[in-house]
């Protein structure tokens, strides 16, 4: 004979009796969660029986189990941070996130989290993620489920910016090629894009280059070909001009006005080729321009054989584009460089895609030969986190 403590105690724990007692809904809470750990429990017995030598942790080593200030367990990858745990919960428990406390002990934001840790969230009123969060090198998420909610959120913060700075290049390039703005809607097709505004957002975003919007309206006959397209290819306050007597040798010609070509902009090295201008004079353009090739085609009588002269003392501006990780402080690393070798900054400008973590440095600096340009760029490529580095 049992009485119904006795059975109770004797089936399910004196833990059973005491829920028993309270009653409620609170037996029937902590009754599942005692027959939830029972039922782990016997698991474990069971795979302890059919597999000896494979334990729990090395079926889990790969995840991370944490619990909530309220008790609820949370799946999370190995590594995995406050941060992570902060976006599993909700996107904008994430954003909003700013501390975050490991058993009721203040923590970093890139503590990694261990099975069995309670993990309570540090919120700010108002807020939203750095961009920091996205350097994997950082340490803040480990998740690619985070990191995309990271990446989403500024993406729709710079779609704005990006479309501003795309409409900006398209505009520049226009008046550069003496092109109707409206033509930007006839090269959608030719891209994955849908409208108008998505295409500018690639162009600011760099996922498109101009040239190729450019090579997409000429394959459709939309865009003239002009004969006078090489001296057109930049505003004229960009070439400059000097004797020839002082840069430049042509054959059979003395003291003519000669100017170097603002689309190719050669130096001393280059193989170059000179054109005559209708009212300018000579420009002088690097042989493998793309502009002199088309004018070869139309005018070859207006080609004329130049070459450099042996002590050239001029400097002449030359384009470079510097693709990489963006960091803090690859201004700085730029700059440094460019200050070692006593090189002068005549303009520079970035570019940076925070949904791709990268940088694009645009400089045009003050070179005097191919040695001197040569030796700069092979500075740039030994910096940290440098992808490339191409004369424009």
């Amino acid at each position: 004979m049992r009485t119904y403590q006795m059975h109770s105690e004797a089936e399910l724990g004196i833990a059973a009796h005491w829920v028993y007692k309270e009653g409620g809904d609170a037996a029937s809470t902590y009754e599942s969660k005692i027959n939830y750990l029972r039922q782990v429990i016997d698991w474990q017995k069971q795979m302890d029986e059919d597999h000896p030598d494979i334990s729990i942790q090395e079926i889990f080593n790969d995840r991370v189990y944490v619990f909530t200030p309220n008790g609820d367990v949370i799946d999370l990858p190995k590594g995995a941070t406050p941060l992570d745990c902060a976006y599993h919960i909700h996107t904008q428990i994430g954003h909003r996130c700013r501390g975050a406390k490991i058993n009721h002990v203040l923590v970093p934001l890139t503590t990694q989290l261990k099975t069995g840790d309670q993990v309570s969230i540090l919120l700010s009123k108002t807020g939203a993620p750095s961009r920091d969060w996205l350097n994997p090198e950082s340490g803040y998420l480990v998740s690619p489920r985070a990191r995309a909610k990271v990446q989403h959120y500024f993406k729709h913060q710079d779609d704005a910016q990006h479309l501003e700075l795309g409409t900006d290049i398209w505009h520049k390039f226009c008046r550069r090629k003496h092109l109707d703005k409206s033509l930007i809607e006839e090269a959608i097709d030719a891209f994955a894009y849908k409208t108008k505004e998505q295409l500018l957002m690639g162009l600011g975003a760099h996922d498109v280059h101009i040239d190729t919007v450019y090579a997409a309206l000429r394959q459709k006959n939309l865009v003239k070909k002009e004969s006078e397209s090489a001296e057109t290819e930049l505003p004229a306050a960009e070439t400059k001009s000097s004797p020839v007597s002082s840069s430049v040798a042509i054959e059979g010609m003395d003291e003519l006005l000669t100017q170097t070509a603002g689309c190719c902009k050669p130096i001393p090295g280059d193989q170059i080729i000179g054109y005559i201008t209708r009212s300018r004079g000579i420009t002088i353009h690097k042989q493998a321009c793309s502009n002199i090739k088309h004018i070869a085609d139309i005018h070859p009588e207006r080609l004329i054989t130049v070459n450099w002269h042996a002590h050239d003392t001029k400097y002449y501006p030359v384009d470079l584009i510097i693709d990489s990780q963006d960091y803090a402080g690859l201004l700085r690393d730029i700059t440094q460089t460019i200050a070692a070798e006593e090189i002068s900054i005549l303009q520079m400008t970035t570019h940076t895609s925070p949904v791709k973590n990268s940088a694009r440095v645009l400089l045009t600096l003050s070179i005097n030969n191919q040695a001197m340009l040569t030796s700069i760029i092979q500075k740039f490529q030994h910096l940290p986190k440098i992808i490339s580095v191409a004369r424009k």
